[in-house]
């Protein structure tokens, strides 16, 4: 089973990678003098649900048996993102 520490560890390298991801998200966004409003919060929720359970398989793991408290967890993490 995951643990609290490592679970938390990932979590703060997907933000980190997801910092990257608004900023070429919002060049797309301000095209001339548009500004196309797709969702970018979807598209953040299903990014970091992705590298979750990407890198929680790379640890050996499968997101499928975090506990209760561990998806609470993750589920805040991803709202305030």
């Amino acid at each position: 089973m995951i643990t609290d520490e490592i679970l938390k560890e990932i979590c703060d390298k997907i933000e980190n990678l997801l910092e990257r991801f608004v900023v070429e998200y919002k060049g797309k966004l301000f095209g001339g003098d548009d500004i196309f409003e797709e969702g970018i919060e979807g598209q953040i929720k299903n990014q970091y649900k992705s590298y979750l359970s990407n890198m929680i398989l790379a640890k050996g793991y499968d997101i499928k048996l975090l506990s209760e408290e561990q998806q609470e967890y993750v589920k805040n993490r991803i709202n305030n993102t």
